[in-house]
């Protein structure tokens, strides 16, 4: 798949996610626990639901990483195409569809630049990944030429990092301190993703808000449970002589979130979908 002429440079997925430890460990660091296996499990049906009815049409994940929307996808009869910048992030996807029992094709190849022949597929999905690229709306318009006419093109992103406490403190904290991490909030306002799909060359698209809802006993437990996933990450890459420190500014901004019920974190999912 060809490649966008600036992007093996500098594209998020050649550096970090091309590390084979960081593949491995993805799903467990993203989606861990029971409260993570929930929040993946509420992110797939809500794509799915826009994409309805799926069995037999033929859809593409693009930044598709360890394929786990891709495998929900064909679990549900669709025939799946998921295509990633890190081949390292392939070899796992290839394996959890064969654990899953269903048939999913993995290409590695650049979203820029999508190695597709024209109206291609019924359906295009990027989950998490459009803020990642270099250039969102030549992303999107290199998926809505593989699309067929009157087919969907579906992204999820993440909103406003205010919105989105449990992903975005620790992020906030590390960045003061001189971390920095892929901005996955980039995108994070309705106009902006209004802009991408129309400088992506849609003419007809929407943007819809998906709230999500995590819950911990206290804000303690919060911080244990940022500290094993991948969104705590950038505490962790900080000096050691940091770590304390940081992790502390941390629960103490969690605490705000706190009540009857245990430390409660809202959050906010925007989905844009663009029909060709």
């Amino acid at each position: 798949m060809t490649d966008a002429p600036h992007s093996r440079a500098d594209h998020y997925s050649y550096s970090v996610y091309a590390d084979p430890a960081m593949a491995e460990a993805f799903d467990a660091l993203r989606f861990s626990g029971p409260i993570g296996r929930l929040i993946a499990t509420t992110q797939e049906e809500v794509i799915a639901s826009f994409l309805a009815p799926l069995a037999g049409r033929t859809v593409l994940d693009v930044g598709t990483g360890t394929g786990r929307a891709a495998i929900a996808l064909a679990a549900r009869g669709a025939r799946v195409t998921g295509v990633d910048a890190s081949a390292e992030m392939l070899a796992v996807a290839e394996r959890r569809a064969k654990e899953a029992g269903v048939g999913v094709t993995f290409t590695p190849g650049d979203a820029h630049g999508l190695a597709f022949s024209d109206r291609s597929f019924d359906a295009v999905i990027c989950r998490l990944g459009l803020m990642l690229f270099n250039d969102p709306a030549k992303a999107l318009r290199s998926m809505r030429r593989v699309v067929k006419p009157g087919g969907k093109v579906a992204v999820l992103l993440f909103s406003a990092v205010e919105k989105n406490p449990y992903e975005g403190i620790p992020r906030t904290v590390a960045h003061r301190r001189g971390r920095h991490m892929p901005r996955v909030f980039v995108l994070g306002e309705q106009r902006l993703v209004e802009d991408a799909f129309r400088n992506g060359g849609f003419s007809k698209f929407s943007v819809h808000t998906v709230a999500t809802h995590r819950r911990f006993s206290s804000s303690t437990e919060a911080v244990k449970a940022l500290q094993d996933d991948f969104h705590g990450s950038a505490i962790n890459e900080l000096p050691n002589s940091e770590h304390e420190d940081a992790w502390q500014e941390v629960e103490q901004q969690l605490r705000g979130f706190e009540g009857p019920n245990g430390c409660e974190l809202p959050g906010e999912l925007l989905i844009g979908v663009g029909t060709k």
